[in-house]
């Protein structure tokens, strides 16, 4: 084999590599400006600050609103872009056990999403048979609190993964979403509607 094709080899690879590793730094680029992006409207979404607990990556963040907005006692976020689809994770802690409760994970049955261990009181399965959803909630009056949940699911459609509220977890609440579908204009609604659903879980 003459030695210019050895060196053309050798060269393709070369150039191949650094093709890979440019594509490779664009794509984490481009994924560290739309976190810096989300990041911002989640700190506008309130009067608080939005405090990060370590740097600003292109894997995610970890963030504390503080103070937190009422009606939280805490609230942070959570964004993990590590995978195809990245998610998105409120966590509040209100300052008293919600009064209403609720679980809905998708495509898992809600007694499922329970656990062995799904605390005292009776569960009552319910059924949103316009979006083929089934969750369950707890309490002497849910009807606040599924609306909020409904006004979630529209909001976030098929982005919407899980929303949790249990007096006998901490944090008391968990919203899941993937941020894919997510623009800027809709986390400040968002927000607002995770708010909503903490205050009708405070209703008797």
């Amino acid at each position: 084999m003459p030695l210019w094709v050895g060196r053309v080899d050798v060269l393709a690879a070369a150039a191949l590599a650094a093709l890979l590793l440019l594509s490779w730094a664009l794509v984490r680029c481009l994924r560290r400006r739309r976190l810096a992006a989300l990041y911002a409207a989640l700190a506008d979404s309130v009067a608080s600050r939005l405090v990060l607990r370590g740097k600003l990556g292109a894997r995610g963040f970890a963030a504390d609103y503080e103070p937190a907005p009422a009606p939280f006692r805490s609230l942070s976020v959570r964004v993990d872009s590590g995978g195809r689809r990245g998610v998105l994770v409120f966590a509040g802690t209100l300052p008293s056990a919600p009064l209403s409760e609720i679980i809905w994970v998708r495509n898992t049955p809600p007694l499922n999403a329970l656990g062995a261990n799904p605390g005292a009181g009776v569960w009552t399965s319910r059924r949103l048979d316009v979006a083929a959803v089934e969750y369950a909630t707890r309490g002497d009056n849910p009807s606040a609190i599924s609306y909020e949940f409904q006004d979630l699911l529209t909001r976030l459609g098929p982005s919407l993964l899980r929303v949790s509220v249990q007096q006998d977890r901490t944090p008391h609440l968990e919203v899941h979403a993937r941020i894919t579908a997510l623009t800027g204009d809709e986390i400040g609604p968002l927000v607002r509607a995770v708010r909503s659903l903490a205050r009708a879980a405070q209703i008797a």
